[in-house]
């Protein structure tokens, strides 16, 4: 007991009480301030990439390759069980230096730029991951995924490179699963045969070890 009979428990320090409301008051007022500046940042942006997505450039390159996938299998009698014989047209295109081949090359690295911008702003954190459902967003990830990493992807290894990571991104950010491709050679045109020996299977082994894109 104290002096004046009272415990020294019961007497509250109101000065430490005050500087301790003060503390938490403060620390509440600045993580509510960075969360309200955070979205004041993300805001502007997340409305640029939607912006950009519909900017016609994009679409008529949505468009192009879709159409492009779309007349392969009419073109082989509607026999292409795995969907990859545009891919292989493009090959031959791209090689010859057709100007369909051009357009359907743009068409592809526009998309690729867009995609991989948007992966390196969720990578970096300058986008929440809350905003994965419309930014791009499952539908157009699934569409972009399905019309252009089969011609970007075996294109690369016709070319002996690595594939471009941000389909693997993406697909593991929607849950869509992996998906393994290889170079069927029959497949291949004939214009493009001397690529499958160009390149030793160790100096293969060497380029993906080294990792580059």
């Amino acid at each position: 007991m104290g002096v004046d009979g009272h415990s020294p428990w019961s007497q509250v320090n109101w000065g430490m009480v005050a500087t301790w409301v003060t503390l938490l008051s403060t620390i509440l007022f600045n993580v509510q301030f960075q969360c309200i500046y955070r979205n004041m940042q993300q805001g502007p942006l997340f409305n640029t990439l939607l912006t950009e997505y519909s900017d016609p450039s994009i679409l008529d390159s949505l468009d192009m390759l879709e159409d492009f996938q779309r007349g392969a299998v009419k073109g082989v009698g509607n026999s292409d069980p795995d969907g990859l014989q545009y891919a292989y047209d493009f090959m031959e295109l791209k090689h010859m230096n057709h100007p369909k081949g051009k357009e359907i090359d743009h068409a592809r690295r526009r998309l690729i730029s867009w995609y991989s911008k948007v992966r390196l702003f969720f990578e970096f954190d300058l986008l929440a991951g809350q905003y994965l459902g419309v930014v791009p967003g499952a539908s157009r990830t699934q569409f972009f995924i399905s019309v252009v990493e089969p011609l970007d992807t075996l294109t690369r290894l016709l070319d002996r490179r690595q594939p471009n990571p941000v389909f693997a991104f993406f697909r593991d950010q929607y849950a869509l699963g992996a998906r393994q491709y290889s170079i069927d050679w029959d497949r291949v045109p004939a214009s493009l045969a001397f690529k499958r020996n160009e390149t030793s299977d160790d100096e293969y082994l060497r380029t993906l070890s080294r990792n580059e894109y």
